[in-house]
């Protein structure tokens, strides 16, 4: 991308928008994320060649820290990088995603959406400490847990 790209930013918070030169100054104060040329919602940059390497990482202050997100690799094209965590040049895709949570897509776009500085795995561990996703003894499959009393895929009963 040329840096005399306009693009819009929206501020989620608060819904607002205003043009700004894609590699230009930053809008304000909030949770700012680019629009890009094809209409889909990204933080950063992160490009890569042919085989597959990174040829470019760039990360934009989201959240919690200095991150790349991409909303539409992530639902859409599952191979290509959809996140970078602030502390690590590791990239991930969507699988990789859904891979970490048992190939559930519930459980796997909540992630997504909710990563906003650390490592996918980081959350998810969190998750489990505090016990917002389990995995069902009966089945052995994960789910968000938060006030339910009932395995949704087995309906096994829930034991605190």
């Amino acid at each position: 991308m040329k840096s005399g790209i306009e693009s819009r930013r929206y501020n989620e918070g608060r819904n607002e928008i205003c043009q700004q030169k894609l590699m230009g100054a930053r809008c304000g104060r909030g949770r700012w994320f680019t629009v890009n040329e094809k209409g889909c919602k990204c933080i950063g940059v992160c490009k890569t060649d042919k085989h597959g390497r990174i040829t470019k990482l760039q990360r934009e202050f989201w959240g919690q820290g200095w991150i790349f997100k991409d909303w539409n690799a992530f639902e859409e094209h599952r191979d290509s990088p959809c996140y970078a965590p602030e502390l690590s040049d590791t990239v991930y895709t969507g699988n990789d995603f859904m891979v970490l949570c048992d190939r559930q897509e519930e459980i796997a776009a909540r992630l997504f959406g909710e990563v906003d500085w650390q490592s996918p795995a980081a959350l998810m561990h969190e998750w489990e400490i505090n016990g917002e996703v389990c995995t069902c003894d009966q089945c052995g499959k994960m789910f968000l847990s938060y006030d339910v009393h009932q395995c949704p895929h087995c309906g096994c009963s829930i034991t605190e």
